[in-house]
Parts: C-alpha cells; sequence; structure tokens
C-alpha cells in the first residue's frame, strides 16, 4: 500500500504545522505491517480529532456547533474502520482499511487546522477591537479632537477587524465540507493598520471602531432618517407636542384631575429630591434619576427647571460613560447596558439636534457600543437565546443605536439589525402570555428597556418597521394579576428574587398608550414603580377599573389563585433555561398577610456550578433553593441521575375558576399518571389533591417559614406569632408517614424553613387531599 502517515495538524499561534513523523523511505516497505498498526493509527487519529473539538470549546456556542459536528463526522467515520478491520479478513483487505482510514487523515489534518483558524479569527477580532479602544484612551488622555491621528486609528483598526470577521466566516463555511479554508487575511491588514496605513473593509462587512465587524445592513430601512437628528428617544416631537398640550388644558381647566395631579407629582419629587445634584451609582437609581429629570427636561412648564434638567442629564451621562461596561471598575456587561441605554437617552433628551460632545460620542459609540458590537458578532451566549439577559443587551444595544443613529448611521443600522434579529426569541417569549418562566424579578430588569425600544420604535418607523415586533398586552394583564397588592407580596419562583408589592409599570404604560385594556391603563397610573418619562404615555381612554382574580399564564408556568384575602401562586414544570428551578407543581400561600407555603426563591448565584444545570447530574439541582426540596410539590427520591423531578419536564395546568389542575407525569419519573388538582376557596381554605397511579415511592413537601409541630399521624400545625394554620391529610395509603424536618436552606430574608413531608409509597393508585385551613 505504501501509506505514508502525514503528522498531525498542530495550530501553534494560529500557525498550521505539518510534519511527517512515519514517512517511509522510496522503496520501502508498507507502513501497515499488520493489524493492530492500522488499529492504533486509529486510535491516534481519533484522539486527534478529539482534541481539535475540545480544544474549541470556548469559542462561541454557534462556531463550536459547527466544529463538533465535523469531528462528531469524523470520529464516525473512523468507528466505521474499527468495525471494517475487526471484520477484514487478510492482508489485502486490511490494508483497504488502511487505505481508507489514510483519506480521513487527510480529512481531519484540514478539520484540526481549519478550527484552529476559526480560534484565531476570533483572536483577531478581539484584537483589532482592543486596537480601537486603546486608540480611544490615547485620544481621551492627549484631549485631542475627533479628526485626530487616533480617530485615524480606529477607523484603520476597525475595517482590519472586517478581515477578521472574513476568516472566521470562510473558516466555518470550509469545515462542514472538508475544504481547505481560503488563505487568512488578517495578518496584512493588521499590518497596515498598524503602520498608521488605510485599510479597505471586507466585502459586505461594516467595521465597529473598538468592536467587531457586522453585516453592513441599509440605514434608511433600520434605523430611518438618520441624517436629520432630532427627539428620538421614547418620544418625538408631535408625540411630546401633543402631550405638553394636554398638560396645559389639564392644568388650567382641571388642575384636580387625574392628569393635572399626576403631572404635579411626579415633579414635586423630582425637585424635592434635588435630582439635577444627584449621581447615580448603579443601574437601578441611573433609571430612576434619568427618567424623572428626562420628564422634567421635556414637560415642565418652568423653562429655568428645564434647562437645568438638561444640564444635569448630561452631566450624569458624562460620568455613566466614563468607564467602559468591560473595565476594571466598570458595571459589567449585563449592568452596563443599562447604562448605555439611559446614557443616549439622557443625551437625547438633553441635545435633540445630536450628541454635540464629540468626547460623550466617541465614549458612546467606542468605549461602550464597541464590546456589545464584538459579542453580537461573535454570536456569544450572552446575545443569544430566549432569556433575560439576551433581551436586556440586545435591546439595549438596538435602542441605543436608534436614539443616537444620526452620529454613525452605517454603524447604526449594523448594529440594529444584529442586536434585533437576536432580540426577537426572548421579546416573543416575554410577550408569549406576558411574564417569563424567569420570575417576576427578571421580568422587572426585561420591562423598562422594552418599553423604551418599543416607543423609540413606534416614534421611527410607526407600523412600517423593518420587522415585526411582538404584541406585549398581555405583559399588563400579568403585571397585573400576579403581585398579591393586598398582601403586600409578589411570588418568588425561579431564580426571582424578593420584589414588592408590584412589578414595574412602565412596560404597561406603553401598551395603555397604544392598546388601553383595563390593566394596562390601571397600571400606568400607578406611580409607585414609574421611572418617570413613562408619564409621557398618560392614557388617553378610561376604561373600566380590572378586577384581581384567578389567572393562569402557561408558558410562564404560574398561576395565580386567589380568595377574599388569601392568594396562592402554582407553578409548573418550564422547558429548562437559565433560571428555572424543578418547581412543577410547587404552591405557595399567603393568608391575612401571613406566608404559610413559601418558594424561598434565588439560591447564591457565586455557588460553584449554581447554574450548570441543563442535565439531570447538573451541581445547581445539589443546591436548596434550585433543588425540588425548596419547593411545595410532590418528587421522586432523588438519586445522582434523578433530581427528584425530571429536569425541563414541561407539565400542562389548567384553570378553571378557583381551581387549577396540573398534569405533573412529565415532571415524574415512574409513574403512569400524576394529577395536582389546587383550589382555593374564598374564606382561605387551600385544598391539594394528588391522584397518581402506578407511581413510585414519592415525597410530598410543603415547605414554610412557620414553626411546624406533627399533631397526630395525619395532622400538622403551623405556628407564626398569634396566627396558626393545620394542614389535615385525608386518605393516606398505608405506609405513608406523616413528619417534619428542618430545610437545607433560608428564604430571601434569611428565615429559617421547615419541611412537612410524606413519604408515600410504591402504589398502584393514590389519592392525598391536604387541606390548609
Amino acid at each position: 500500500m505504501g501509506f505514508h502517515r502525514v503528522a498531525v495538524a498542530v495550530a501553534v499561534a494560529g500557525t498550521l504545522a505539518l510534519a511527517a513523523v512515519l514517512a517511509p523511505s522510496a522503496g520501502s516497505a508498507p507502513a501497515y505491517q499488520n493489524r493492530q498498526q492500522v488499529r492504533d493509527h486509529i486510535d491516534e487519529l481519533r484522539k486527534y480529532v478529539w482534541k481539535g473539538v475540545t480544544d474549541s470549546r470556548e469559542v462561541p456556542r454557534a462556531d463550536y456547533a459547527i466544529i463538533k459536528d465535523r469531528g462528531d463526522y469524523l470520529l464516525a467515520q473512523l468507528k466505521k474502520q474499527v468495525t471494517a478491520l475487526s471484520a477484514a479478513k487478510g492482508a489485502a483487505e486490511v490494508d483497504a482499511v488502511g487505505t481508507t482510514v489514510d483519506r480521513i487523515q487527510t480529512l481531519s489534518n484540514r478539520f484540526v487546522a481549519t478550527a484552529g483558524w476559526v480560534r484565531r479569527a476570533l483572536t483577531n477580532m478581539n484584537t483589532a477591537a482592543a486596537q480601537g479602544q486603546t486608540a480611544l484612551t490615547n485620544a481621551l488622555r492627549s484631549r485631542t479632537t475627533s479628526s485626530d491621528v487616533y480617530t485615524r486609528k480606529q477607523t484603520a483598526w476597525a475595517a482590519a477587524g472586517t478581515w477578521a470577521m472574513q476568516d472566521r466566516n470562510s473558516a466555518l463555511k470550509a469545515i462542514p465540507t472538508g475544504a481547505i479554508a481560503p488563505a487568512r487575511t488578517f495578518p496584512a491588514q493588521a499590518a497596515k493598520a498598524s503602520a498608521g496605513s488605510t485599510v479597505a473593509t471586507a466585502t459586505g462587512l461594516i467595521g465597529i471602531p473598538g468592536g467587531c465587524a457586522l453585516p453592513t445592513a441599509d440605514v434608511a430601512t433600520w434605523v430611518g432618517d438618520a441624517a436629520t437628528p432630532g427627539l428620538r428617544a421614547w418620544t418625538g416631537p408631535t408625540s411630546l407636542a401633543a402631550y405638553n398640550a394636554r398638560v396645559a388644558t389639564a392644568l388650567s381647566s382641571d388642575p384636580t384631575g387625574e392628569l393635572a395631579v399626576a403631572h404635579n407629582r411626579l415633579l414635586w419629587g423630582v425637585n424635592n429630591a434635588h435630582l439635577v445634584n444627584s449621581h447615580p451609582t448603579d443601574a437601578n437609581e441611573a433609571m430612576n434619576t434619568v427618567g424623572r429629570l428626562g420628564y422634567q427636561a421635556l414637560a415642565d412648564t418652568d423653562s429655568q427647571k428645564r434647562t437645568d434638567a438638561k444640564a444635569a442629564l448630561v452631566r450624569i451621562a458624562g460620568e455613566l460613560l466614563a468607564t467602559g461596561p468591560d473595565e476594571v471598575g466598570g458595571p459589567g456587561i449585563f449592568f452596563g447596558s443599562f447604562y448605555m441605554w439611559v446614557a443616549a437617552s439622557a443625551l437625547n433628551w438633553a441635545q435633540p439636534g445630536g450628541i454635540r460632545n464629540s468626547e460623550f460620542s466617541e465614549l458612546l459609540w467606542v468605549r461602550w457600543m464597541g464590546p456589545y458590537a464584538c459579542k453580537l458578532a461573535r454570536g456569544d451566549s450572552m446575545v443569544r437565546g430566549a432569556n433575560n439577559i439576551a433581551v436586556v443587551t440586545t435591546t439595549a444595544v438596538a435602542l441605543t443605536a436608534l436614539i443616537d443613529a444620526s452620529s454613525r448611521p452605517q454603524v447604526a443600522a449594523a448594529l440594529v439589525k444584529k442586536a434585533i434579529t437576536a432580540d426577537l426569541p426572548g421579546l416573543r417569549l416575554l410577550a408569549a402570555d406576558g411574564g417569563t418562566p424567569e420570575g417576576p424579578a427578571y421580568w422587572n430588569l426585561q420591562s423598562v428597556p422594552v418599553a423604551g425600544l418599543l416607543s423609540t420604535w413606534d416614534q421611527i418607523f410607526g407600523a412600517n418597521g423593518p420587522v415585526n415586533l411582538p404584541n406585549f398586552t398581555k405583559t399588563a394583564k400579568f403585571a397585573f394579576q400576579v403581585p398579591d397588592v393586598i398582601n403586600d407580596i409578589t411570588p418568588t419562583f425561579s431564580d426571582a428574587k424578593k420584589q414588592g408589592k408590584s412589578l414595574r409599570s412602565t412596560l404597561p404604560a406603553w401598551i395603555a398608550s397604544q392598546n388601553p385594556t383595563a390593566e394596562a391603563v390601571a397600571l400606568a397610573k400607578e406611580a409607585a414603580t414609574s421611572i418617570g418619562i413613562q408619564q409621557l404615555w398618560w392614557p388617553t381612554a378610561s376604561p373600566a377599573a380590572p378586577t384581581l382574580g384567578s389567572a393562569t399564564f402557561a408558558t410562564s408556568g404560574i398561576t395565580v389563585l386567589r380568595g377574599t384575602s388569601s392568594t396562592a401562586w402554582v407553578t409548573a414544570g418550564t422547558p429548562i433555561g437559565l433560571h428555572e428551578h424543578l418547581q412543577a407543581g410547587g404552591v405557595s400561600f399567603i393568608r391575612d398577610g401571613v406566608q404559610w407555603g413559601i418558594d424561598p426563591g434565588a439560591g447564591d448565584y457565586n455557588q460553584p456550578g449554581y447554574f450548570d444545570g441543563l442535565t439531570p447530574e447538573g451541581r445547581r439541582w445539589k443546591y436548596f433553593n434550585p433543588g425540588v426540596e425548596a419547593h411545595s410539590t410532590l418528587s421522586t427520591v432523588p438519586k445522582a441521575t434523578n433530581p427528584g423531578q425530571i429536569v425541563g419536564g414541561v407539565t400542562p395546568m389548567t384553570l378553571n375558576g378557583s381551581t387549577v389542575n396540573v398534569n405533573l407525569k412529565p415532571a415524574l419519573m415512574g409513574v403512569a399518571s400524576a394529577n395536582r388538582c389546587v383550589s382555593l376557596a374564598a374564606n382561605g381554605t387551600l385544598r391539594i389533591t394528588d391522584t397518581l397511579k402506578n407511581s413510585a415511592a414519592l415525597i410530598w413537601r410543603w415547605v414554610t417559614p412557620a414553626a411546624a409541630t406533627k399533631l397526630n399521624a395525619h395532622a400538622v400545625r403551623l405556628t407564626q406569632g398569634q396566627s396558626s394554620v393545620t394542614i389535615d391529610f385525608s386518605r393516606l395509603p398505608a405506609g405513608a408517614v406523616v413528619s417534619v424536618t428542618s430545610a437545607d436552606g433560608k428564604d430571601s430574608d434569611g428565615r429559617t424553613l421547615q419541611i412537612v413531608q410524606v413519604t408515600l409509597p410504591a402504589k398502584a393508585a393514590i389519592t392525598l387531599v391536604a387541606t390548609i385551613s
């Protein structure tokens, strides 16, 4: 056969080194002397290919998927040759297998080399971005103008970055076919940029100064009339003029009416808190301060106060932008996204003709937008998927670029297109039933920037945007119905941290201006959670006041049941994501202001492996809060490969009046059927009925901050202060045992928790009824 075993491809600093490690001289005997040598070579190749895969684990998920798919294909081909080798009879057949292995090695060399090129291209993209950031830093230190040498360096490195992106795209395109990737183009362009020469951009791409390259996008389509700077953030000249006219009429003809009172109350709060002198130090404070000052700058009838508010907005924007999101001392990429759109909004409200301070423009577009552009260009997990992190960051990028598109129209268009495309899955999930399976705290995080995006999008495009954004009408119902304002609590399910009695009303306020449902209008007129600027959307309609009642939000996995002075929340299993818990069938309960059943909510995010939960073996499920032990529901007995409920088991829930049925079979191993029926009577009596068939041994739990005392074989008393309730179990099967134990964790207030527990033996049929009264 005369096979020449060519060495493995080794990527060293991005350079492919090919070495012949076993190349027999001319006329020598065939390289494969026996069956074992072929097998040894196959084993070497398997390790070699697998290393090419594992070395790429740190690349963005989409890139890794392409690399791993090709690696899996090559490994499968090698596995076939193991089978063929075992079946081979005689030297000729062994030699034929060896010839096939030779061909696979050629493909493997290309694969490993090209995967290395992908990694190198990503490094080069980061290099170009870092050089742009360095140029900005040097420009600011030397106090030069925007036309200096450093800005030329920004432009040159941004253009060089387009070639790094092209190299990456070419390599990714070659990997699935086994083709040889084209020669890398970045090194030559980087040399030009380093020398201060002009660098052309790669076709179809635009360089982002301080960031990474993106595909070009049509300016008019994606940012509207960017050539004419003006008021674009959250409102526009026509809408603002109409609102101010309404306020003037209200102040003169109806000074005690809702609009006049709300207007005066907001401005009184701004002045009383001396917000013009404030220095926000976190994202929440920045949103609230800038939103209120923005309202004063646009709607106060006192011209001096408008002027003072605008000056404060410019100052605060500068403070927010002073340190980049990923720099030492910066807010980090996630919370920095709030700083970015807040600063852009502040500058637009203060300077609607465009950012007049060139330093602010450089800070916003290079130091801030650059890092987010790189995440979008690479397809980092932070900007992908239907979760709050992706929504918050991509919405911030799109909103910021839309607001100040006149400064850099082509860059803005590319950013808006890429960000909105990445944003849509998360926006659609948020709009599906108005809530989120990640819990109310994460609903709050998303709702304000989304409201800003929707209102700005409407101002720029009207009904003619490049894509149709989802309809968010249902968010008002979620925000109105899920909290218990009577008992002053919002439920903590999934990784939701404790909230106040209300959810933010900014997004419902926008809905009220577009589709004035009763819930939206009621929340729009609620100032407790307002960021101020939403006052500009004061609804014109006055529907009848909504009523609190039982409601279900199937996509979010939460149902609320209401009695006269009591509320129960029931959770369902949802597709596993970033913040979900093993909480299918979980019940929380409050009556007359006392919490008797509780979901402790989020655990410590800093615990090792807390977010390692996509498999049953994930460390996440070993921790108390996300695990099944923290939830008042049914589970199997936890084992190493079964944390008690099936990870990602989707459990449908159906609401009928004040009763909800949850199908728990998808969440429980070893049961033929499992249904949980939870009902809440007007007088506050809560009844939980679990109907099981052919079930494995199960555990029934009730998690409570109350002191629990077992009264007898079927009853437990819960006591808090002078209040008490009793859990009474009926139809307990033979062998069932009721007990009380201390929980391994605490709730969000640091309270010690106890667990009322019923161990249920494996049975053909069980109907267990728990009544809490």
